[in-house]
């Protein structure tokens, strides 16, 4: 778990992704067209709460998803793109199935078979040509890193798309990077056992 950081209020957060909305909208449909976008070419873009993770604590992140995964599991990555850019780095979409569920269509252009666009205010809501039926209720294995520290954001992410994506809940396992602030309420209102790591994940800006 990492500490606690700044957080904005959700009705600035709602007008701010709604104003990001149609830009985002105008990406996908061009992120077809060649592009020389590459992993180290993608900034932070604050606007949209990223603050990308350090290849260390990344790579620690890929070493105890490997650890409780199999070959052939279906991986989800809910807001995660630092921790799939080492899942790619390190070559594990050759041997389990992961997706980056993400907001930023930048990384459509990176990872064009892997990428579906996300936007947490549309929980389930999903572009059958990136996730197909045969996807929805088959995840077992999630990475989550929710973009904002609100009750609303953590809400939509475990109650209504893990729920969508898994393929059972007792087969579901879940690695939930957030501040410790949302502990509480992720255990008391959404019913997770967390287990805490004592380890705190390094960003490339702190």
């Amino acid at each position: 778990e990492e500490e606690e950081e700044e957080r904005l209020p959700e009705d600035t957060q709602r007008i701010l992704l709604e104003f990001l909305a149609e830009r985002n909208k105008r990406s996908l449909e061009e992120s077809t067209e060649e592009s020389d976008t590459n992993d180290k070419s993608v900034e932070e873009d604050w606007q949209l709460s990223q603050f990308w993770y350090t290849d260390e604590t990344a790579d620690r992140v890929v070493n105890e998803v490997l650890s409780q995964t199999k070959e052939g599991d279906n991986i989800a990555c809910l807001c995660t793109p630092s921790i799939f850019k080492s899942l790619h780095r390190l070559k594990v979409l050759e041997t389990r199935n992961c997706y980056l569920f993400e907001y930023d269509t930048r990384f459509n252009l990176l990872y064009k078979n892997s990428f579906v666009f996300y936007d947490y205010r549309n929980p389930t809501e999903f572009d059958e040509n990136q996730l197909p039926k045969s996807l929805h209720h088959n995840f077992t294995f999630f990475i989550i890193d929710p973009p904002f520290l609100s009750e609303e954001c953590h809400s939509k992410v475990i109650s209504e798309t893990v729920t969508f994506l898994e393929k059972s809940k007792e087969e579901t396992k879940i690695l939930y990077l957030t501040g410790v602030v949302m502990r509480g309420l992720l255990e008391s209102q959404y019913g997770l056992k967390l287990v805490s790591s004592g380890w705190s994940p390094q960003h490339e800006r702190n």
